[in-house]
């Protein structure tokens, strides 16, 4: 009797220490789940993009413009100037943004999005004579917040120790696989400095946007000018995968922008004040000046499934009415 007594009382210590450890586990876990949200901005949103994007892949999709609830995680300000319409050339939604139409990333100021993947596409157009502003909030490996203030009606650069202001060369009237180069823009305007993690996105202007989403690699850049990003190679190419191309038969170009992009841009807009005998303007230390956009988009190609060559003569009319 008094060894089943012992064995028993045996039993229920070891249950005891087994349940003792299972909540310390737990607690654990909750505590490092509070402070990684103290750490990302104390945001919900902030936890699921992380998780999911962490997750793996080549794409992590940050909006969609079809099924309900694509745009959850999104601000939208001033809506009577954002409506999400039919497009019968995509074969499905997008949404429609004009003048005083904002779109942010994430919902609240005090969330971030936390996104880690390196590159940030936006599938867009721009129509003939309209402007786009983007705005990308950025964090660097010592926790300091970049903000770049992009936009197709800036032609200087300027730089602060926060903020920097680009101008964007945006070919207008196609659709555009526009993709930012977090890495370049960071490393290469703030030296020794090293991309972190994406915290927020805004985009203001008149654009129709049919998806937003991150890459691991960059997408192969299809800009059929003196200034294409292959002839700045910066870590592996990838295929924009086949689910988030274009439709078949829709005419589109991919245009990667990262800094000796727009360096080479500065060079030959330079080059072409000095020979018409126009005064260039001064450039900030670690910026650089960017030639009005379009100006030497002379015509682009569109490779991979879904996407059609456009042709030179639809190029130079972009281009001419740009200008």
């Amino acid at each position: 009797m008094a060894e089943a007594a012992s064995l028993s009382q045996a039993a229920d210590d070891a249950a005891k220490a087994d349940a003792a450890a299972a909540a310390a586990v737990a607690e654990a876990v909750a505590v490092d789940d509070a402070v990684g949200a103290v750490l990302r901005g104390s945001s919900q949103i902030s936890l699921d993009l992380v998780q999911e994007e962490e997750d793996g892949g080549p794409v992590f999709e940050v909006l969609s413009s079809q099924g309900t609830g694509a745009a959850m995680n999104w601000k939208f300000t001033a809506k009577s100037f954002i409506k999400r319409n039919y497009e019968k050339e995509l074969k499905g939604f997008c949404y429609h943004c004009e003048k005083m139409g904002k779109m942010t990333l994430p919902k609240h100021d005090k969330q971030s999005a936390y996104l880690i993947q390196p590159y940030v596409v936006f599938q867009l157009n721009v129509p003939l004579g309209e402007q786009l502003s983007i705005e990308l909030c950025v964090s660097d490996l010592t926790q300091n917040h970049r903000r770049f203030f992009i936009s197709t009606a800036s032609h200087h650069t300027k730089v602060t120790a926060l903020h920097v202001t680009l101008p964007l060369p945006l070919l207008r009237g196609v659709w555009m696989n526009l993709c930012f180069d977090l890495t370049s823009l960071v490393s290469d305007i703030f030296r020794g400095q090293t991309f972190r993690c994406l915290n927020s996105i805004s985009l203001t202007g008149t654009f129709r946007l049919r998806k937003v989403f991150t890459m691991r690699n960059r997408p192969p850049d299809t800009m059929d000018d003196d200034f294409a990003v292959d002839a700045f190679p910066r870590g592996h190419v990838e295929a924009i995968p086949r689910n988030i191309q274009y439709p078949h038969g829709v005419e589109w170009a991919t245009q990667v922008i990262n800094i000796p992009r727009l360096a080479a841009v500065e060079a030959a807009a330079a080059s072409k004040h000095e020979e018409t005998g126009m005064h260039g303007h001064q450039l900030h230390a670690s910026g650089h000046l960017i030639e009005p956009s379009g100006a030497h988009a002379k015509h682009v190609g569109a490779s991979g499934v879904g996407g059609r060559h456009l042709t030179q003569a639809k190029s130079n009319k972009v281009d001419t009415a740009e200008r």
